[in-house]
């Protein structure tokens, strides 16, 4: 066999090579943008998602948990759910009430299990670093607000 021909060779399977790497790249950003396509499509509605919101953040969290309002908006490809009104407790005595905290979906983290692809996040929450009479440093909530003692770790669920 000749150098020419094992140069020829070569050639083909880099060609096929470059041929499937960019059909596979042409297939993925077709099925992103028909997802995110989708999404966009939907956040109008997603205020109906709020009850079934609700219920999963309670079984994940134990405590009863209410959301006056829900709003959608989809950035990139972090599609985001705003939670206005977001209660974790009982109407009477809630663990946390919160004016506006928002959900992230990070796509991206889906593929592979390094991190979780949903990220909460508390909006507008004033938060001060204190120290308090024993001397002890620690974070405590502006404004008066307050969090509800929680359990002894060996007590929580």
């Amino acid at each position: 066999m000749t150098g020419s021909g094992k140069t020829s060779r070569l050639r083909y399977w880099l060609r096929q090579a470059a041929g499937l790497f960019l059909t596979t790249l042409a297939v993925l950003i077709i099925i992103t943008a028909v997802v995110v396509g989708i999404g966009r499509v939907l956040i109008p509605y997603a205020d109906h998602l709020r009850p079934w919101l609700a219920e999963q953040i309670s079984e994940r969290v134990g405590q009863e948990v209410e959301i006056e309002r829900l709003q959608a908006d989809w950035p990139r490809l972090t599609p985001q759910l705003n939670l206005y009104g977001l209660r974790v407790g009982d109407i009477d005595e809630p663990v946390l009430e919160v004016d506006r905290a928002r959900l992230e979906i990070h796509l991206p983290d889906f593929i592979g299990d390094q991190r979780n692809p949903v990220r909460l996040i508390i909006l507008g929450l004033d938060l001060v670093l204190a120290e308090d009479e024993d001397g002890q440093w620690g974070v405590r909530l502006e404004g008066g607000a307050q969090l509800a003692d929680r359990p002894a770790r060996d007590q929580m669920l």
